[in-house]
């Protein structure tokens, strides 16, 4: 059990690779579009939005510079804040993650 908490403490300090990242950014912006839309999501669930998101989304980001670390942190907070029930108990709070997504790219 302690190698298992081991590895997993260490691959969650990894960086993401930036075609995981889009893969997962898609789905956890469907997943908070649906199960955290204040109206009426335009999707009927999370896959439809997914479909929609992938035909729409070009993941190339000519002349950028891409970190890995802040992908992952992207990724894991807004994992979380869904989890949680997508809380906005301060705007500092949402600001933050929304910091913490804009920083994946130098453009």
């Amino acid at each position: 059990m302690l190698h298992a908490t081991l590895l997993f403490s260490l691959l969650a300090g990894c960086a993401m690779p930036e075609e995981t990242f889009w893969d997962k950014q898609v789905e956890t912006n469907c997943a908070v579009a649906v199960s955290c839309a204040v109206e009426e999501s335009e999707y009927a669930d999370v896959d439809e939005c997914i479909d929609d998101a992938r035909i729409d989304n070009n993941p190339v980001k000519d002349n950028c510079d891409y970190d890995g670390k802040a992908a992952r942190d992207c990724i894991d907070g807004m994992e979380a804040w869904a989890a949680d029930g997508c809380p906005v108990k301060q705007d500092d709070d949402l600001a933050d993650l929304i910091d913490r997504c804009d920083v994946v790219y130098d453009c």
